[in-house]
């Protein structure tokens, strides 16, 4: 009788060691995943954790959904125009996105290069080696004559769709919107980080200079004349 009963047993014994071992695979799996999450970070992380991150993530965002739509009409558009317009946007998609981080790397790389941290910049800083980089760097120069030629493009190019091409005018409608933001995105940036930088060092100014090595702050108020 004892050993029927064993055997009765054994369907919640192999249950047992099923989901013992489901457990264990999930855990290796949440393992991996999270291994992978945090690489994926690592990869990502000086493009979200430095200077004009929105920016950079918003371009690649903006111009992945352009260039879908562009991409669509031009394997269904009809007419010549309409398909060398969209081809002609996927590369300026493709510039944008190039350009995007290029002009963050060079702000975080001017910053690195001096030995400091961007995410500890002041808002002075950041604002002085934007100013650098946009009087003297060859590529931003080049940059703001394409993203201006890019966007008058996009607006003379919508004359030249034709029927069966509702993706193209709503990418194409993507780009001159990018192109009005991204000018106000700029300038809003700009003067933030400007005015901030002026307010961050009045408010220095208004401290009292830290004491030098050796010397007593004490002795050095007592000093002052009253």
């Amino acid at each position: 009788m004892i050993y029927i009963c064993k055997a009765l047993t054994l369907p919640c014994k192999l249950c047992e060691k099923t989901c013992q071992g489901l457990a264990a695979l999930c855990k290796e799996s949440c393992r991996g995943c999270g291994n992978l999450c945090a690489s994926i970070g690592e990869f990502f992380g000086p493009i979200t954790r430095g200077p004009l991150a929105g920016y950079v993530v918003g371009t690649w965002l903006a111009m992945v959904l352009a260039a879908v739509g562009f991409g669509v009409t031009a394997s269904e558009a009809k007419c010549k125009e309409a398909r060398l317009f969209c081809l002609v946007n996927l590369g300026i998609a493709l510039a944008h996105m190039f350009f995007a981080r290029y002009i963050q790397w060079r702000v975080t790389g001017s910053i690195q290069r001096d030995g400091q941290d961007a995410q500890v910049l002041s808002h002075k800083e950041i604002a002085d080696k934007a100013s650098h980089i946009a009087l003297y760097d060859v590529g931003f120069c080049l940059y703001t004559f394409f993203f201006f030629g890019a966007l008058a493009y996009n607006v003379y190019g919508l004359s030249t769709l034709c029927k069966g091409t509702g993706p193209a005018w709503g990418a194409a409608a993507i780009q001159i919107a990018y192109g009005i933001l991204v000018c106000n995105y700029f300038f809003c940036w700009y003067c933030m980080q400007a005015c901030c930088g002026v307010k961050d060092s009045r408010r220095e100014g208004g401290k009292m200079p830290a004491a030098k090595e050796g010397v007593d702050v004490a002795e050095v108020v007592a000093e002052v004349p009253v």
